[in-house]
Protein backbone atom coordinates (compact mmCIF):
# COMPACT_ATOMS: atom_id res chain seq x y z
CA UNK A 1 0.00 0.00 0.00
CA UNK A 2 1.32 3.40 -0.98
CA UNK A 3 0.78 6.16 1.58
CA UNK A 4 -2.75 5.05 2.43
CA UNK A 5 -4.24 5.99 -0.93
CA UNK A 6 -5.84 2.62 -1.63
CA UNK A 7 -8.85 3.27 0.64
CA UNK A 8 -11.89 3.34 -1.63
CA UNK A 9 -14.60 4.48 0.78
CA UNK A 10 -14.83 6.77 3.76
CA UNK A 11 -16.19 5.72 7.15
CA UNK A 12 -19.76 6.21 5.89
CA UNK A 13 -19.29 3.91 2.90
CA UNK A 14 -19.26 6.73 0.36
CA UNK A 15 -16.87 6.50 -2.59
CA UNK A 16 -13.86 8.75 -2.10
CA UNK A 17 -12.97 11.22 -4.83
CA UNK A 18 -9.45 11.43 -6.17
CA UNK A 19 -7.63 14.69 -6.88
CA UNK A 20 -4.37 14.96 -8.79
CA UNK A 21 -1.97 17.85 -8.91
CA UNK A 22 -0.76 17.97 -12.50
CA UNK A 23 2.46 19.63 -13.61
CA UNK A 24 4.40 20.03 -16.85
CA UNK A 25 1.58 21.98 -18.50
CA UNK A 26 2.62 24.49 -21.13
CA UNK A 27 1.53 28.14 -21.16
CA UNK A 28 -1.13 27.42 -23.79
CA UNK A 29 -2.74 24.48 -21.98
CA UNK A 30 -6.50 24.64 -21.60
CA UNK A 31 -9.04 22.79 -19.46
CA UNK A 32 -10.61 21.02 -22.44
CA UNK A 33 -7.40 19.32 -23.58
CA UNK A 34 -6.38 18.39 -20.03
CA UNK A 35 -9.83 16.85 -19.45
CA UNK A 36 -9.51 14.89 -22.73
CA UNK A 37 -6.12 13.55 -21.67
CA UNK A 38 -7.36 12.35 -18.27
CA UNK A 39 -10.86 11.16 -19.28
CA UNK A 40 -9.78 7.66 -20.44
CA UNK A 41 -8.91 6.80 -16.83
CA UNK A 42 -12.30 7.60 -15.29
CA UNK A 43 -15.05 10.12 -14.64
CA UNK A 44 -13.39 13.57 -14.49
CA UNK A 45 -15.47 15.90 -12.32
CA UNK A 46 -13.35 19.02 -12.54
CA UNK A 47 -10.22 20.48 -14.13
CA UNK A 48 -8.71 23.66 -12.71
CA UNK A 49 -5.59 25.22 -14.21
CA UNK A 50 -3.60 27.85 -12.35
CA UNK A 51 -3.39 30.95 -14.52
CA UNK A 52 -1.41 34.14 -14.58
CA UNK A 53 -3.27 37.49 -14.69
CA UNK A 54 -2.81 37.56 -18.49
CA UNK A 55 -4.64 34.23 -18.79
CA UNK A 56 -1.59 32.08 -19.56
CA UNK A 57 -1.37 28.76 -17.74
CA UNK A 58 1.20 28.70 -14.94
CA UNK A 59 2.19 25.13 -15.75
CA UNK A 60 0.16 23.24 -13.17
CA UNK A 61 -3.41 22.45 -12.25
CA UNK A 62 -5.74 19.97 -10.57
CA UNK A 63 -7.86 17.14 -11.96
CA UNK A 64 -10.64 15.71 -9.76
CA UNK A 65 -12.06 12.24 -10.40
CA UNK A 66 -15.31 10.78 -9.10
CA UNK A 67 -13.37 7.84 -7.65
CA UNK A 68 -9.97 7.56 -6.00
CA UNK A 69 -8.97 4.49 -8.01
CA UNK A 70 -9.46 6.47 -11.25
CA UNK A 71 -7.01 9.13 -10.04
CA UNK A 72 -4.54 6.40 -9.08
CA UNK A 73 -4.83 4.79 -12.53
CA UNK A 74 -4.21 8.13 -14.27
CA UNK A 75 -1.24 8.90 -12.03
CA UNK A 76 0.33 5.52 -12.78
CA UNK A 77 -0.24 5.81 -16.53
CA UNK A 78 0.74 9.45 -17.02
CA UNK A 79 3.37 10.08 -14.38
CA UNK A 80 6.45 11.74 -15.93
CA UNK A 81 4.92 11.49 -19.44
CA UNK A 82 2.64 14.49 -19.46
CA UNK A 83 3.21 17.53 -21.63
CA UNK A 84 0.22 19.65 -22.61
CA UNK A 85 0.09 23.09 -24.22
Amino acid sequence: ERSGTSRQADEHGKQMRGKLCVGKLGPNADEREVRALFAPYGDVLDVILARQPNGQAKGYGFVTYAALHHAEAAAMALNERLRVG
